[in-house]
């Protein structure tokens, strides 16, 4: 099925569309529309853009009419969290709204009555009641909606019945789909997210399993979540797209990185471009007491080194076992590269954790501290920790839900500083970035 967002459709045979996402607040009109630019001029179809509040919106409005006077005509897509009647005003102005079935609104209690007095009100009633407003003015305006379910903030009854896993992100989407359906709405793309790639990976092939049995064949966006930046987050990033493209499932990807958007647009498009020409090799396996899959590329760049071994990777036969992999790259002019690659898609992979696992997402406008700064010197100080997970989250959308099995976590707050965790409990709160780093770093040596 087609989804029409502006006169960029995707879906039914259009190319893989890519985008990106503004990390600016929203607010600062200038710094937003530049970043909108200069992903457009990478190579972006669509931009999406965070409206945490009613002044976003009256900027949305005034971001797109400078775009198009600049000449770029590209649909933006506004990310709704909580707040219904943000969605309601930004889907007159935007080509397409995102909204998470984990905050959208507040759902009215199970013992609630209608007014007509039809007696108990049940989820499925509950939902169609609240979409409603949405739905008749996307219909209005040829809106597009995506339904971005994500692993960090499931409705609570979801998780609560099926746990942080692909059946609760598949379940919950379900229902969204069964509702706009009931509501006469077909202009929808889906997708399930999460910060680990396997975790992705069978949800969103569970998702089109789904779609398949219940003959509701929608586009899906595609793209791990909180994946981090630099080399690692590439690595993640690139094993989810990748795994699910070559199987056929996905229409628009994001490469969620802690960096400039234009960077997540640039790599993105590689990936594209590489599936569009090459195959993949199936690299060779060593079969001893602790098989070694051995990748060979001759890639010169470090970005079409972790493209070229990934789609090897994929190409592992599944009855192989494969307890670690080798790097050749004999192009590349830092050898350490293939000592990294290798380390880290195998942890990305799940199959072998030799070193902290980080979960950092890549900012918005609802981020208040310097996230691609506090990353860097997390990653650099407290690298080397197997076995422990560590957070680095820039608001409480999906923050919480992230660090649900995190170790420790730091999370940006509303008054621009960073709380402290240590598993789900608060350890400390408004600390300055370089004093959260410092806490969380005794937080750890205390163990």
């Amino acid at each position: 099925m087609e989804a029409r967002v502006g006169d960029v459709a995707l879906g039914s045979g259009h190319p893989i569309r890519i985008q990106s996402m503004a990390k600016t607040d929203t607010r600062d009109v200038r710094a937003t529309l530049d970043q909108c630019i200069r992903s457009f001029e990478a190579g972006a179809d669509y931009m999406r853009i965070g409206i945490p509040d009613m002044a976003s919106v009256h900027c949305l409005k005034i971001i797109r009419t400078q775009l198009a006077a600049a000449g770029f005509h590209h649909p933006l897509v506004a990310d709704i969290h909580y707040k219904p009647e943000l969605a309601t005003e930004s889907a007159r102005i935007a080509q397409k709204i995102r909204i998470n079935p984990g905050n959208y609104g507040t759902p009215m209690p199970p013992f609630s009555l209608r007014k007509t007095g039809q007696g108990p009100v049940d989820e499925d009633e509950n939902l169609f009641y609240r979409l409603k407003p949405l739905i008749d003015i996307c219909k209005e305006y040829g809106t597009a909606i995506r339904i971005g379910t994500n692993a960090g903030s499931l409705p609570a009854r979801y998780l609560d019945r099926y746990g942080k896993t692909p059946t609760a992100l598949v379940e919950s989407s379900i229902e969204y789909l069964r509702t706009f359906e009931r509501l006469g709405f077909h202009n929808t793309v889906v997708s399930l997210k999460a910060s680990k790639p396997m975790d992705m990976i069978a949800s969103c092939r569970m998702m089109t399993q789904r779609m398949l049995e219940t003959n509701m064949l929608y586009p899906m966006h595609i793209g791990v979540t909180e994946a981090g930046f630099s080399f690692r987050g590439r690595i993640k990033s690139a094993l989810g797209i990748i795994s699910l493209l070559k199987s056929g499932i996905g229409d628009t990807i994001r490469v969620s990185l802690s960096e400039p958007p234009e960077n997540e647009i640039v790599f993105a498009k590689k990936i594209t471009g590489h599936l569009t020409k090459h195959g993949g090799k199936t690299p060779v396996i060593m079969p001893n007491d602790d098989p070694v899959a051995i990748i060979r590329s001759e890639a010169t760049d470090p970005d079409e080194l972790i493209i070229d071994a990934i789609t090897q990777f994929i190409n592992i036969p599944s009855d192989k076992v494969v307890r670690n992999i080798l790097a050749e790259a004999p192009m590349m002019k830092d050898g350490a590269l293939e000592r990294q690659l290798a380390r880290h898609l195998m942890q990305a992979a799940g199959l072998n954790v030799s070193d902290t696992e980080f979960v950092s997402c890549p900012a918005c406008a609802r981020t208040t501290v310097d996230m691609n700064n506090l990353i860097k010197k997390v990653e650099k100080r407290l690298s080397g920790h197997p076995g422990i997970k560590i957070a680095i989250m820039g608001c409480m959308v999906n923050g919480p839900g992230e660090m649900a099995d995190a170790d420790y976590g730091l999370i940006g707050n509303r008054h621009g500083s960073l709380n402290l965790y240590k598993g789900k409990k608060i350890v400390r709160t408004n600390l300055e970035p370089d004093a959260a780093l410092n806490a969380l770093e005794h937080l750890m040596t205390q163990q």
